[in-house]
Order: structure tokens, then C-alpha cells, then sequence
């Protein structure tokens, strides 16, 4: 049987992301404070905070997730958590200085990669096979819910204790309750993982197993278009919105809320509705549904110029797009030799963290070439039909 353990297990996954997603965010947050003890310029700031914790994440991800097979889920929490920490001292003492920035990012992205990464070992090891998508949607949450947190919270303890670097050591105590979280998992006895031994639909063992395979290709390529759609929307909505229809910029923002709303609440509700309701036989056909439902929604947002019908189709995209991640991590969960799925999962969201990166460089490129946040719309219609097309494959051939 499955231990009940298992929901707090899924509890620390979720402290423990939702902590270095408000830690990814905090910085741009607070932009002005950090401009003016530095004197550095806002884009400089945003730049150095975000590009870099980005481009870590990727360099982190392939090694973590071998890690992570290696070692486990625990122990990978406690150290990544630990270099978070290290960050955060980091960022409260040299952050005035781009090269403080810098380095404080590198430690933050490189303990956040392999976190992000042990969800489906997390899945696997403690989890019935039609809970892996509730488990890797939840994760999905957990980043949103995060970063909501870090814009209220943030900007407020700079104002309360009059100083940004101290904000840092705050923060810090919220990673170091996901590292005591994590600590109560590895140390009572009664509570080891319970996976049972159910066995991999593919005929391959761990040593047999090549990674350069087609399945796994589709499976790198539909989730990096998840992302290219996600980011796309988040990089361009609001100016769409604001500057585009001519609505302004804080009604563009706030549309842009129910984007993410719709995205919080559908990670978990896919990954329930493929994994319980359709027991994880119509994998391929969810996500062919969900890109198609985004290809088409991509391009009846830029017909619309009033709320109401704005409002519809951002909650349309962020609702269907939110399905095709945790959709995909469930599958690599449930479907390859336990021992290898960190680094099936790692070598794939390597791809999905540098879709994160491209599409926004993307989406200004098209807006710096054709003057229109409304070609990124267009473009994303062509990510989701590639998408669709190539997700639909995305299932196990019966021998």
C-alpha cells in the first residue's frame, strides 16, 4: 500500500519549489531599492538577475537530474536549498555590484535546477501511477504561487526593515524551512518511499536504455513548446493589452492576472484530469486537444479588443497550456526504468528552461522587426501546431 506520508512528502515538494520561485522573482521585485544604493541602471538589474538565474538553471538541470538518481529527492533538497541560502548571503552583501549579482544568481539557479527536476522521482517513488500528473501539476503551483508571494511580499519587507540586502536573510528562512521540512522526511524511520514495484512499460532496462531516443525527443519537444507558449503570453500579454489595443498599461497587467490564475489552477486539474479520469491511456490525445485549443485561441485574442472577450481567451490559454507540462513529466514518471528518470527528466527540462530564455528574445525580436506585440500571438500559433502534432506521438508502442 501506499502510505498517507506521501501528501506531506507532496507538501515539502511544494514549500520547497514555491521557496526558490519566490526567490527567482524577489530581485525584480524590487528594482528601484536595488538601483538606488547601487546606482546601477533598472536594466542592468533585471538583466543580471534574471538571464543569469535562467542560464544556470539549464546548465544545472542534465546534472541534477543524474544526481538526483543517484542520491535521491531528500538529500538533493538539502543541498540545492543550501546554495540557495548561499545566494541569498550573497545578494544581501555584494548585490550592489553586477558581479555580486551575478555570482548570487549562479548559486541560486544552480540550487534551483535540480529541484525542479526531482518531481518525477518525487512521483514515482511515492505516488500512485494516476496521481503522477496531480504531482507534477501541483509542482506547476507551486512555481506560480511562489512568485505571486514574492511580488506582495518582497516590496513590503524592503519597506519594513528599510534596507534590501537584509530582505535577503528573511528569505533565507523560508528556504530553511523547506531544508527542516526535508529533514523530518530523511529522519523518521517509518517513512521511507513506498514505491511499489510497478514495472516500466518500456521493454528496456536502465542499462539498455539510450537517451537519445525518439520518445524522449517528443517528450523534450512538446514541453519546450509548453514553455515557448507560456513565456511568449507572459512576455508580450500585457503589452498587447496595455500598449497595442490602447487600454493602458495597469488594465494590461491586470488582465494579465487571469492568465496566470488559469495557469496556477490547471497544472493540477491536467495532470487529475489525464492521470485519475482518463487513467493515462489518452496522454497524446490531451496534449494534441491542448495545442490545437492554444493554436486557435493564439489568434482569436488578436480579434478581440474589448475586456470581457479578452479576458475569455487569456483564460482559455492559460487553462490548456497549463496541461501540457505536468501531462508530460507524469509520462516520463511512469514510463521509463526508475533509474534513469532523473536524467530523462533532467535532459528535458534542460530544453524546457532554455525555451524560457529564447521565446522572450523571440518575442522582441518580432515586436523590434514588426512593430506589433500581436505577431507573437501569431507566432505561437505555429509552436502550437508543431506541438500538437509532434505531442500526439508521444506514447508507448505496444509490441
Amino acid at each position: 500500500m501506499y502510505s498517507k506520508f506521501r501528501w506531506f512528502v507532496l507538501f515539502v515538494m511544494f514549500i520547497v519549489t514555491a521557496s526558490t520561485s519566490l526567490i527567482l522573482i524577489a530581485p525584480v521585485t524590487i528594482v528601484d531599492s536595488i538601483s538606488s544604493s547601487s546606482h546601477l541602471a533598472p536594466p542592468t538589474i533585471i538583466t543580471a538577475s534574471m538571464s543569469t538565474f535562467n542560464l544556470f538553471i539549464v546548465l544545472s538541470v542534465m546534472a541534477g537530474g543524474i544526481l538526483v538518481d543517484k542520491f535521491g529527492v531528500t538529500k538533493i533538497y538539502v543541498l540545492c536549498l543550501a546554495l540557495v541560502i548561499c545566494g541569498n548571503v550573497v545578494m544581501a552583501n555584494l548585490g550592489n555590484e553586477v558581479w555580486g549579482i551575478f555570482l548570487s544568481r549562479a548559486f541560486q539557479g544552480l540550487g534551483t535546477g535540480p529541484i525542479m527536476v526531482s518531481i518525477t522521482l518525487v512521483a514515482r517513488q511515492w505516488f500512485k501511477q494516476n496521481e503522477h500528473g496531480i504531482v507534477t501539476g501541483l509542482q506547476g503551483m507551486a512555481v506560480s504561487i511562489g512568485i505571486a508571494i514574492g511580488f506582495v511580499l518582497v516590496p513590503r519587507l524592503v519597506t519594513y526593515v528599510e534596507d534590501w540586502g537584509t530582505v535577503f536573510y528573511y528569505l533565507s528562512l523560508i528556504n530553511l524551512t523547506g531544508i527542516v521540512l526535508t529533514l523530518i522526511v530523511i529522519f523518521c524511520p517509518k517513512l521511507e518511499p513506498v514505491e511499489l514495484d510497478v514495472p516500466s512499460p518500456m521493454q528496456q532496462t536502465a542499462t539498455e536504455f539510450k537517451l537519445l531516443q525518439p520518445l524522449v525527443l517528443i517528450g523534450v519537444v512538446s514541453l519546450f513548446c509548453s514553455t515557448w507558449l507560456q513565456q511568449s503570453v507572459n512576455s508580450v500579454g500585457a503589452g498587447f493589452i496595455g500598449t497595442e489595443l490602447g487600454l493602458g498599461q495597469i488594465h494590461g497587467a491586470d488582465l494579465m492576472f487571469y492568465y496566470s490564475i488559469a495557469y496556477a489552477i490547471g497544472s493540477p486539474l491536467g495532470g487529475a484530469v489525464a492521470g485519475i479520469w482518463l487513467k493515462g491511456q489518452k496522454d497524446n490525445l490531451v496534449i494534441l486537444v491542448c495545442f490545437l485549443i492554444s493554436a486557435i485561441f493564439s489568434f482569436v485574442i488578436t480579434q478581440y479588443t474589448e475586456t470581457a472577450g479578452l479576458i475569455i481567451c487569456l483564460l482559455i490559454l492559460g487553462l490548456f497550456q497549463s496541461f501540457i507540462s505536468p501531462i508530460t513529466l507524469s509520462f516520463i514518471a511512469r514510463t521509463y526504468p526508475k533509474e534513469v528518470i532523473g536524467k530523462v527528466s533532467g535532459f528535458t527540462m534542460m530544453f524546457n528552461f532554455a525555451a524560457g530564455i529564447l521565446s522572450p528574445y523571440a518575442c522582441a525580436l518580432l515586436l523590434s522587426t514588426l512593430g506589433t506585440y500581436s505577431s507573437s500571438f501569431i507566432a505561437m500559433i505555429t509552436v502550437s501546431i508543431i506541438g500538437g502534432l509532434v505531442g500526439f506521438k508521444l506514447k508507448v508502442k505496444n509490441n
